[in-house]
């Protein structure tokens, strides 16, 4: 491991013969892994020296930034990495009731204290704070593993843990293949059965349709008692097939953004859920159809709550 100071001064920087032993840069430190990782400690006015160095030679970048003072955060706008479209930089930072580190560094990287915003950086700015932040998701339940997360609300098609440092912007998620859609992002864990998951949201939209679109009337009657049949340990696996076929009845071609072949988009809400499922994890519907049950635990709530 190799540590470089690029900038030690607390407050504001300062030129002059005075500042010949340690520089004149505010707070920024160069922390070089043995792997080759780059860490850097503080974003003071020294970063904007360290960046020519990185912007060439490194596509992944950490920035820990121990608080949110001024002198720790002035030099980021002239960071030359955030200015190059192939580094990805994960920003971490200390937590704060009710807001995402990413707003609050905006009111600093803004009109009229900056000349751009952070949206606007062509590098992939990332952020780790909706569901690990103690203060807003706090983690995965019981410190579980992370399986699959919907990032835009049910009708959203799901992402995988590679895509925890995807930034929260309507963009980059368009960019995976899905959508921020609602803003309703749900994360769930390794002991949730994607089966049941999928026939809960295709159950959901179904009884939600009005019936005057035959595709939705129609086609998601069938989503959901198929999926509900391999959930029961009933299924086959020509049930696989079967379901892609009729999600391609309802969205054809199952691509993203969807087909439209309904008035609303309540028809389309339900293939992304199953596609997305079948594709990510097939294995597990073929378990429930070759062991001709449910490898998942029942549900944690009363069965009387747990098929609303």
């Amino acid at each position: 491991m190799r540590l470089k100071l690029w900038g030690v001064r607390g407050s504001i920087p300062v030129p002059g013969p005075g500042c010949d032993a340690y520089g004149g840069n505010t707070s920024c430190v160069q922390v070089t892994a043995g792997d080759g990782t780059e860490l850097i400690l503080d974003a003071g006015t020294g970063i904007r020296q360290l960046g020519p160095e990185l912007v060439s030679r490194c596509a992944n970048l950490h920035i820990l930034l121990t608080h949110l003072h001024l002198d720790h955060i002035q030099g980021l706008m002239f960071f030359a990495p955030f200015f190059n479209p192939a580094t990805e930089i994960t920003v971490w930072g200390p937590p704060a009731a009710g807001q995402k580190l990413r707003s609050r560094l905006a009111r600093y990287i803004s009109t009229p204290l900056s000349p751009i915003e952070i949206r606007e950086l062509p590098a992939k700015v990332t952020f780790r704070d909706l569901i690990f932040d103690p203060r807003l998701g706090g983690g995965i339940r019981d410190d579980n593993n992370l399986k699959v997360i919907i990032p835009g609300g049910a009708s959203s098609p799901w992402i995988g843990p590679e895509h925890l440092d995807v930034s929260l912007s309507n963009e980059a998620i368009a960019g995976i293949g899905s959508m921020a859609g609602s803003g309703s992002v749900i994360p769930m864990d390794h002991t949730t059965c994607m089966v049941r998951a999928a026939w809960r949201i295709v159950r959901f939209f179904h009884r939600e349709s009005c019936g005057q679109c035959t595709p939705c009337r129609e086609g998601g009657g069938w989503l959901e008692k198929v999926l509900e049949r391999i959930e029961a340990g009933r299924g086959r696996e020509a049930d696989l097939d079967l379901l892609m076929d009729i999600c391609d009845n309802i969205s054809p071609g199952v691509a993203w953004p969807p087909a439209q072949t309904t008035i609303c988009v309540l028809g389309p809400s339900m293939p992304p859920s199953v596609a997305a499922g079948l594709r990510m994890f097939r294995d597990e519907y073929l378990a429930h159809i070759r062991d001709g049950r449910c490898p998942f635990p029942p549900d944690r709530l009363p069965r009387r709550l747990a098929r609303v």
